[in-house]
This record gives C-alpha cells, sequence and structure tokens, in this order.
C-alpha cells in the first residue's frame, strides 16, 4: 500500500484544529468540539479497523488510545461512558454507511466520465489505487494514432476533504514510435478536460471545429509548463471551410471533406502528381488562414499540382468510427 489513509485523515484533522485554535482559541477545548473529535477518532477506528497494513494498524492503536482519552474528558463517570457507548456505534455505522453510499456513487460518476471522454482504458488502473487509498492518483494509457506515431496520456487525480476524487487534468504528449523524444505535451486542467479524440487532434496540430468556432493549439505561443496556448478562432473572422474546399473540389467529396475536418479528422484521398497515383491528406488550419495537403511522407503539396484520379478511396471518418479500440499492439491500446 502506499499511503497510510489513517494518517492522511488525522493530519487533515490536526491542521483543520491547529487553523481553528488560532481564530478561536477557546473552541477547541469546550463539550461540543470534543464530542466532534471524539466521532472523528472512533469513526476512524470503525472505517480502517480491518486493514491489513501494518503502518495502518499501528497508528488504529494510538487513536483508540487517544479516542478514549478524549471520552474520559467528555464523560469523566464510567456510567455515562458504558451508556453513551451503546448508542455511538449505531449512528456511527449509518454515517458510514452514508458516506460510502456517497463515495461509491462519485466514484461511478468519475467512471463514466472517463468512458465518455475516451479513456475507459484507464478505469482498471483508477479502481485499483482508489482501492488502495491512494491521496494523489495518476493512470496512463497510450493510443497509437497513426502507424509512425502515439499519444500518451497521464490524467490525475486528487483526494479532497470529503473522500472523493477528482480529476486534476490531463497530459498528453505526442511521441513518434520507436522513440523515446516526446514531440508535443500539452496539459488541460480537470475542468477544461475534453474528449481523448479531441486532444489527440489538437496535439498533432489539426483544428477542431465546435458551433461557431475554431479550437487550435497555438504551438509558437506556450505557458511556464511547455504547454501551448488554446486558441479559438471564430468563424466569423474569416476562415471559411466550405470556401476553402472549394479550391479542392476536383480532388475531394466536399460534404466528406468538410465533415471530416470540422471534427479535426484529416482528409485522406488518392490523386496524381506528375503521373504518380498517391494518398495525400487535407488539413485545416483556421489561425493561418489555410487549407493545406501533404503527401506521405508529411511534406506539403500545392492544390494546383495535384489532379483527381479516376477512381479513388475517400475516408469519412464519424467520431463513432473513431472510438478508441481494445486492441493491443505491444502493451497499449491502438486507434483503428
Amino acid at each position: 500500500m502506499n499511503t497510510n489513509r489513517i494518517l492522511d485523515e488525522v493530519n487533515r484533522w490536526e491542521t483543520n484544529e491547529e487553523k481553528l485554535s488560532k481564530i478561536l482559541p477557546n473552541s477547541v477545548s469546550n463539550g461540543k468540539f470534543l464530542k466532534l473529535k471524539l466521532n472523528f477518532f472512533e469513526k476512524i477506528e470503525a472505517k480502517y479497523g480491518g486493514t491489513k497494513d501494518l503502518g495502518e494498524q499501528m497508528l488504529l492503536a494510538k487513536v483508540r488510545d487517544r479516542a478514549k482519552e478524549i471520552e474520559r474528558l467528555i464523560y469523566p463517570k464510567k456510567a455515562n461512558r458504558w451508556w453513551q457507548r451503546l448508542f455511538r456505534p449505531i449512528f456511527r455505522q449509518f454515517d458510514l454507511r452514508k458516506e460510502r453510499v456517497a463515495i461509491g456513487k462519485h466514484n461511478e460518476g468519475l467512471k463514466q466520465d472517463l468512458v465518455d471522454q475516451g479513456f475507459k482504458g484507464a478505469i482498471p488502473e483508477l479502481e485499483r489505487k482508489i482501492s488502495e487509498g491512494a491521496k494523489s492518483i495518476i493512470v496512463q494509457m497510450s493510443y497509437f494514432t497513426t502507424s509512425r506515431e502515439k499519444v500518451d496520456f497521464r490524467i490525475s487525480f486528487e483526494r479532497n476533504d470529503e473522500g472523493k476524487y477528482e480529476r486534476k487534468g490531463v497530459e498528453a504528449a505526442l511521441t513518434p514510435q520507436g522513440s523515446e523524444k516526446t514531440v508535443r505535451h500539452n496539459f488541460v486542467d480537470g475542468e477544461s478536460v475534453m474528449h481523448a479524440l479531441k486532444m489527440q487532434s489538437l496535439l498533432a496540430g489539426r483544428a477542431v471545429k465546435e458551433g461557431p468556432e475554431w479550437t487550435q493549439l497555438d504551438f509558437n505561443d506556450r505557458d511556464a509548463t511547455g504547454s501551448a496556448k488554446m486558441r479559438s478562432v471564430p468563424v466569423s473572422d474569416g476562415f471559411d471551410l466550405y470556401d476553402q474546399l472549394e479550391r479542392a473540389k476536383h480532388l475531394v467529396n466536399l460534404v466528406d471533406a468538410y465533415s471530416a475536418l470540422a471534427r479535426g479528422i484529416p482528409y485522406r484521398f488518392k490523386g496524381d502528381v506528375d503521373g504518380q497515383q498517391r494518398d495525400f491528406t487535407l488539413h485545416a488550419d483556421p489561425l493561418n488562414d489555410r487549407l493545406y495537403v501533404l503527401d506521405p511522407e508529411g511534406k506539403p503539396v500545392s492544390l494546383t499540382n495535384l489532379k483527381r484520379e479516376n477512381t479513388f478511396e475517400e475516408f469519412s471518418l464519424s467520431m463513432k468510427g473513431q472510438e478508441h479500440k481494445n486492441v493491443v499492439k505491444h502493451g497499449m491500446s491502438v486507434v483503428r
């Protein structure tokens, strides 16, 4: 076990008690406060009484001793202590059961959010680390976005004072396959977390359209952590994808191309350059108000030099078709 859960909770109580004593010095010694403290320590006993961790067992013995000391302060008479012990466990078990239900519902919602945002593969590791009681959790997963590159995700969580885990953010890193060198990385905080597919597209340098505006990372403007700034480009500012695609209508299906590019998916097509038939990808770049084509090696190709092949394969990939499949390649999931 990588954390002492009892120590975490006791430290949190003592920190709050110290803050309160500085503001209201007499409040931490009155009867009401001592009853709250007794309830806290007895709840710790009930909550972690079955722990197998030696460090927690040792601290639990100290907690029991401290609870008895506080009980004697509140109920000096032995008869009163025995009487109170008949009822306190009943209310305590009720509180613990209510707490477990609330945390369980919260964790289920947390896992559903991961599923909805394309991080289903992170759930088993998250469940394991939650069961261990770790205060801070980082789960990792990787997807191959193409045959030549993959995206590594590090999703971080922090346990709050109520014992519930909150997502702090997601760090994504784009790395060429077979290389240890990260090409690009970006961090998105917990409140701004987006679907994994959108993060992949943005990190690969592609734009995604949502409503009346485009979202794109500006790799020429980074914060102190090295993360590129997120830019929003309203459609009203001038970049009109339909107008841009008119330049390529001799090469692509305009409806399919628009649908793919708006979701940050490169539009693939076959074309002819100097009599050679090759595969190409079409990309939208709203930040620089342009549409551009790349060849299989990633080199730019002028639209004017391209001719449409008589028979060609077009790819119109929907978000459903881009869902992460549980396919394993060298121990990692592969996007297909």
